[in-house]
């Protein structure tokens, strides 16, 4: 490695991505006893939707093509692309769907916050919002959190279908959704190609691992060693987009037991502790999660770090004083 100037490259920009986002977590767990769970809500409610407003301010003529100019659109350069932007108004709309009161704040915020996430057609956000709202609502022991879900859920589709067909974009958004979630199953896509290459990618990275030595194996082929051109897809990658096989590849088996150790103790804690005002919480905890499973949020330079204040909250949760939204 000390010879490849570009994989030297790789591992040392991989390590300090590492680094900062341990520094984050350690400060986090520092000065979260003298912060508010509410302030670091609303908070992050605030940060989203101007962030969310900034796009639109500054390029509304491009705002309802979020999912089609990638690395072209401003929001690619202060939120790290995308499907970022996608997961962060999905932790928003967690948070504000089961935090905040009853009240037009609360409709509109999680209005706004769903439609950004449609809008850039990020597959993962949107299955992960509502597999995360609806296991949260089974989570609480409240079962009328369930019956609102539901009622709001019909009164939104309602009122997206309704406003899609007086304004005369249904068959065109019926179409563009159609291409995009549901290509796999008409035959349009194949599997491959409907998860972006990932298939032929998680093949090529076993294959890897399997030849490569025990030792490699418990410690990983290091922080910068998801690399490679995968002939299948004809894509470069760097990163397996499922944050398990990452550190399996990257950083061992060792290191992937512990973080699946510390998952299991955040969940039992959530288990142990139901409570109405861990609903907010625990949903980002759902959804972060299921994000992480085709997002490699945690190894981006830009916003990597924001994983860190959450799992921290995650693991301070006991500590931590919440007043009702």
């Amino acid at each position: 490695m000390l010879y490849n100037g570009d994989l030297l490259n790789i591992q040392i920009v991989n390590s300090i991505i590492y680094l900062q986002n341990t520094i984050v977590f350690i400060l986090t767990l520092n000065f979260l006893t003298n912060v508010r769970l509410d302030y670091v809500i609303k908070l992050f409610i605030c940060v989203i939707f101007l962030s969310s407003l900034r796009v639109l301010i500054e390029e509304p003529n491009q705002f309802f093509q979020l999912s089609i100019r990638w690395t072209e659109r401003i929001e690619a350069l202060f939120i790290g692309g995308v499907n970022n932007f996608a997961l962060f108004n999905g932790l928003a709309f967690c948070f504000s769907f089961f935090y905040l009161k009853k009240g037009w704040i609360k409709v509109f915020l999680c209005l706004v916050f769903l439609v950004v996430i449609v809008l850039t057609m990020s597959r993962g956000a949107l299955l992960g919002v509502i597999l995360a709202v609806f296991i949260t609502a089974f989570y609480d022991t409240n079962r009328r959190t369930l019956r609102l879900l539901i009622k709001f859920a019909s009164g939104l589709f309602f009122i997206g279908l309704s406003f899609l067909y007086f304004t005369g974009k249904l068959d065109s958004v019926i179409e563009i959704v159609k291409n995009r979630f549901f290509s796999l199953f008409t035959g349009e896509q194949e599997l491959n190609v409907f998860f972006s290459g990932r298939g032929s990618l998680f093949i090529n990275i076993f294959e890897r691992m399997k030849e490569a030595p025990l030792f490699q194996f418990l410690f990983g082929h290091g922080n910068g060693g998801i690399s490679f051109f995968d002939p299948e897809s004809n894509q470069d990658y760097e990163t397996s987009h499922n944050i398990l096989i990452d550190i399996l590849y990257r950083n061992g088996i060792f290191i992937l037991g512990i973080y699946i150790l510390v998952f299991i103790y955040i969940f039992l804690l959530f288990i142990k502790h139901r409570h109405k005002q861990r609903l907010a919480l625990f949903s980002t905890f759902v959804f972060f999660h299921l994000e992480l499973l085709v997002n490699p949020v945690l190894f981006a330079a830009q916003v990597g770090w924001i994983y860190s204040i959450f799992l921290g909250l995650f693991l301070m949760q006991n500590k931590l004083l919440v007043d009702e939204g």
